[in-house]
């Protein structure tokens, strides 16, 4: 809480507004001024501004959005494109079976003809980056409101263009717009990655440490209409030629070399309040530390006994184990940087600068409410939301199926046409349906419900519990696991053949189903506990504004917007954390090796790689870099960014951030935060031995 009391003790120092660090930030392109290329020069860049973004050229059109959440580069003139392997799971999980279990074997493409297709992938290319402030704000000279100005400009770029997804970002205070173009390409084939023993060597042990020694790295390529246009999959669909693509430097580096990256960062909250981090660590990442960590334990278990399972289950446990090791390392981050009483000293600092001028406090009195609302009194309904969707949304997969998709089955079921304009056809139905149970198994997700069920009754107080364990203490004597039982024996849901019967002829009312019954109890109480939420949300939206607009101000020069899942520039140096050096070797990696610890097995294709000690011409010598490290600033969504050098050539592929800059949504520490990068060399080696895919190389070097 802010102490008023504290206020007329502050230096005059104090007042000034902070400046960020010079290498701080996640920034948007058109915000790159003058003074940032000087800074980037006295770094070390060797290129003009205009050849990263502006220029016809520039590096910015050879950067794709990749997915759900990540980020990849064209490095061919026939669309070939370079992201991360653990961007891959699903694309892996697709294409493997107990008996070709590619995540195992690693595929490589050796014609275009055996390239994957990938379902459900798509990337998106900025076609368009534009400051459109003065049109934006000419706009509102004139008398036209925010709102309206901002669709007016809008709307004229799409006109222009109505194949591109047309938007326009505000940012700074309503005194800065950006307009985003982009083109969406749905046809995306799978051509190349190493074995996972190799890609993703150290596994969950070495996640979000330094060093690190794993060549996080696929291929994949971006297929077009004969016209260049991106169209869904098609037979028909040729290589889509970018008008700009990354060259790969085999040149190296040093420490204290110039370093940037460019990626679709998606969050980060660098001006959360202290209690907004109180919040995150006590009432957010509680839960999910309590949920996923039992869920991945018995997964875990269940996979070490069953190769089908492991199979099946292999992505959703790595991306939730991934989650999960940042809640905890976030937490405990907060704690050793004692990051919330830092953030209070700087709140006081802020509301001190706020006072001191009448203007400002007549204008920012809102912030100051703003930081002294107790948001901790909702903690116990905060808490509820957060375990209502770990213990119950991401743990239960057959409840989270009915809550994605009941409300088609209650309208559509037993109609030969769905009703409503628009709705998912049958076929569309049935479709998500073997979609969602393809890697389904009823026995492991009952045990899983089970454990969190038991989890939720121990840690939540019974005014908070949905009603469904009145159930269970009245039906089963309070016996959970009976109750679960009896849960999976009945309803439809457990069983995909079920589900499909009933939409073709219901056999009984689709809210009396077991699993309906709960998810409608859970959903019940997951909405008291957000109304009770949000009306105090809805009390400081205003003081929010406030707080954010006194902030900008208050910062200057040094403000940057956080994250938004737009194209960003971060850039640094090559440089060690610390005692711990700023690369790794490929002989740490084989080093590494041990019999038991399944993260640490080794690859035997790699040792006898190894042992030839042949690394030409990638490497000089018997060794060869594996990974490195910059102290750049990036988040998630930065997976699959290429790492540039002082000339723009691809160095590295950002894959990771270390164990000490886990509060990095919050802060940026550049004594301690790095970004973890695999070495470009050791991917070629491995893309020309491993893979035998001489056809890449070749394209790659233009050969």
């Amino acid at each position: 809480m802010i102490k008023k009391l504290c206020f007329i003790a502050l230096s005059a120092a104090m007042l000034l507004p902070p400046k960020a660090f010079a290498d701080e930030g996640m920034w948007p392109l058109p915000m790159l001024r003058a003074e940032d290329e000087a800074r980037m020069r006295r770094l070390g860049l060797a290129i003009p501004l205009t050849d990263i973004y502006g220029g016809e050229q520039a590096l910015s059109r050879a950067i794709l959005s990749f997915g759900s959440g990540g980020t990849a580069s064209f490095i061919s003139a026939d669309g070939l494109i370079l992201t991360n392997y653990h961007c891959s799971y699903a694309a892996v999980r697709q294409y493997s079976t107990l008996e070709r279990n590619l995540a195992e074997t690693g595929f490589w493409a050796s014609a275009r003809s055996e390239e994957l297709p990938v379902r459900g992938l798509s990337v998106m290319l900025d076609r368009t980056i534009l400051d459109v402030t003065d049109e934006v704000l000419g706009r509102m000279t004139r008398g036209t409101d925010l709102r309206s100005a901002i669709q007016a400009v809008t709307q004229k770029y799409q006109a222009a263009d109505p194949t591109l997804r047309t938007s326009v970002r505000t940012y700074k205070n309503n005194t800065i717009f950006i307009l985003y173009q982009q083109e969406l390409f749905e046809d995306v084939r799978l051509v190349g990655f190493a074995p996972q023993q190799v890609a993703k060597f150290g596994g969950e042990t070495d996640n979000w440490t330094w060093p690190r020694h794993n060549p996080d790295f696929a291929y994949y390529r971006v297929y077009a209409s004969r016209d260049g246009r991106g169209v869904k999959y098609s037979a028909e669909n040729v290589p889509y030629k970018p008008d700009v693509w990354l060259r790969l430097s085999t040149e190296g580096y040093a420490e204290g070399d110039f370093a940037m990256s460019l990626g679709y960062p998606v969050h980060n909250n660098r001006s959360a309040t202290s209690q907004q981090i109180w919040n995150m660590r006590n009432v957010q990442n509680i839960p999910m530390i309590d949920a996923r960590g039992l869920r991945l334990a018995i997964m875990r278990e269940a996979m070490e006994r069953d190769p089908e399972l492991r199979l099946k289950y292999s992505e959703r446990y790595s991306t939730a184990a991934n989650y999960l090791k940042n809640a905890v390392g976030m937490n405990e981050w907060i704690d050793r940087l004692d990051l919330i009483t830092k953030k209070e000293a700087f709140e006081e600092e802020f509301v001190a600068w706020i006072i001191a001028d009448n203007e400002r406090a007549a204008k920012y009195g809102g912030a100051i409410e703003y930081l002294e609302s107790d948001m901790r009194v909702d903690s116990l309904y905060g808490r509820a939301v957060g375990y209502f969707l770990e213990g119950f949304s991401e743990s239960c997969e057959m409840l989270r199926f009915v809550s994605s998709f009941g409300a088609w089955m209650r309208e559509n079921g037993g109609r030969a046409q769905p009703a409503g304009r628009g709705a998912p056809t049958r076929e569309d139905f049935f479709t998500n349906v073997r979609n969602y149970y393809r890697g389904y198994d009823a026995a492991l997700d009952e045990r899983i419900t089970k454990a969190t069920f038991r989890l939720i009754r121990e840690k939540l107080p019974q005014e908070l519990l949905p009603s469904f364990y009145d159930d269970i203490d009245r039906q089963f004597a309070g016996d959970i696991d009976a109750y679960v039982e009896d849960l999976f024996a009945r309803s439809i849901f457990s069983d995909p053949a079920k589900i499909m019967a009933w939409v073709e002829k219901p056999s009984g009312e689709y809210d009396r189903d077991p699993a309906v019954i709960v998810t409608n109890s859970i959903s019940a109480r997951r909405s008291q506990a957000n109304r009770a939420q949000d009306s105090r949300r809805n009390v400081n939206r205003a003081h929010m504004a406030q707080y954010h607009a006194a902030l900008v101000e208050f910062m200057g020069d040094g403000y940057y917007p956080d994250a938004d899942a737009t194209l960003r520039l971060s850039y640094g140096t090559v440089q060690s954390l610390g005692d711990k050096p700023y690369r790794t070797l490929l002989s740490e990696l084989i080093a590494k090796e041990c019999a038991d610890n399944p993260d640490y097995f080794m690859n035997p294709e790699l040792r006898r790689l190894w042992e030839s000690r042949d690394f030409a011409p990638w490497a000089t010598g018997d060794d060869i870099a594996a990974c490195f490290i910059t102290n750049g600033d990036v988040t998630g969504g930065n997976s699959g960014s290429p790492m540039l050098d002082a000339h723009g050539r691809v160095i590295g592929l950002v894959f990771d951030c270390n164990w000490e800059s886990m509060t990095r949504d919050y802060n940026y520490d550049i004594d301690r935060h790095r970004v973890i990068c695999a070495d470009v060399r050791l991917i070629l080696l491995l893309t020309e031995r491993l893979g035998r895919a001489d056809n890449i190389i070749k394209e790659i070097f233009g050969e």
